[in-house]
């Protein structure tokens, strides 16, 4: 048996013990989102296709590994009366933030959902350069520095979703994660819009504490998990380091043997 094969066992043995400023209008069972004081900024296609941002994704196979992944993680979740999933991996360059973000823009091109992605990943954040966009602050400075989160909303031009970006790295990440208002965010971005489901993407769990620090605040975790770069004794110590998290489940990414999905749930 391969690694790669052993370590998706054990995440099925793993997702087993767990199972159990913008206004809304409502029109035709579809939710239509218009956008007040949230920042607007259209990014260059060429920008998007290169980052492989779904919403100029033409290839069908893998927008259907989205869609895929989209119905398996909202059924889960609805099922829970969960809002929040934290994105994760064992270690970098995995795919977790491109994930958080297609799985973001999946869910918003759905009815009746919208979509926001957090980063959190402090240590390295990098959503908004998947938008070829330059904030003036971001989650760092709201923690940090007081700027208000009503500032850091950003559309790029999708409907019905945005993000917050985390812009700065920092050395104080964990800490900062662990705060009070961190805490205080959470439920607020959680409970002011029904339709909303909240995306963090996190840093790597290996990376050091901050997953395991914020963890308690998500309602659910999905680890990606990468064929070839993933080890099986470290997908082991990612899983018993998030041990009493809601674990929904894995992504198996960069798979060489699945041809019409990039991306398989």
């Amino acid at each position: 048996m391969s690694q790669i094969e052993k370590a998706i066992k054990i995440v099925q043995r793993e997702a087993g013990k767990n199972r159990g400023a913008l206004n809304t209008k409502n029109t035709n069972d579809t939710i239509s989102v218009k956008y007040i004081n949230t920042k607007k900024f259209i990014p260059n296609k060429a920008v998007l296709k290169k980052n492989r941002v779904l919403s100029v994704v033409q290839d069908e196979s893998v927008i259907g590994s989205y869609r895929f992944l989209r119905t398996r993680v909202l059924q889960r979740m609805k099922q829970n009366n969960w809002k929040t999933l934290g994105v994760t991996s064992t270690g970098k360059n995995a795919g977790k933030t491109l994930t958080a973000v297609n799985l973001a823009i999946s869910i918003a091109m759905k009815k009746n959902h919208t979509a926001l992605v957090v980063d959190a990943d402090l240590r390295n954040p990098s959503v908004h350069h998947m938008f070829g966009y330059e904030p003036k602050a971001g989650l760092r400075d709201y923690l940090k520095s007081g700027a208000r989160i009503e500032d850091m909303f950003f559309n790029p031009g999708i409907d019905n979703f945005v993000f917050i970006p985390g812009f700065k790295r920092t050395q104080a990440s964990s800490e900062l994660l662990s705060t009070q208002k961190m805490s205080r965010l959470v439920r607020e971005l959680k409970m002011r819009y029904s339709s909303r489901v909240v995306i963090f993407d996190l840093p790597p769990v290996l990376a050091g504490d901050d997953v395991v620090a914020f963890a308690p605040n998500l309602d659910a975790i999905l680890l990606v998990v990468e064929e070839g770069g993933t080890k099986s004794h470290q997908l082991k110590q990612s899983l018993d380091l998030l041990e009493g998290s809601n674990f929904i489940g894995a992504v198996l990414n960069k798979s060489k043997h699945l041809q019409s999905y990039e991306y398989y749930y």
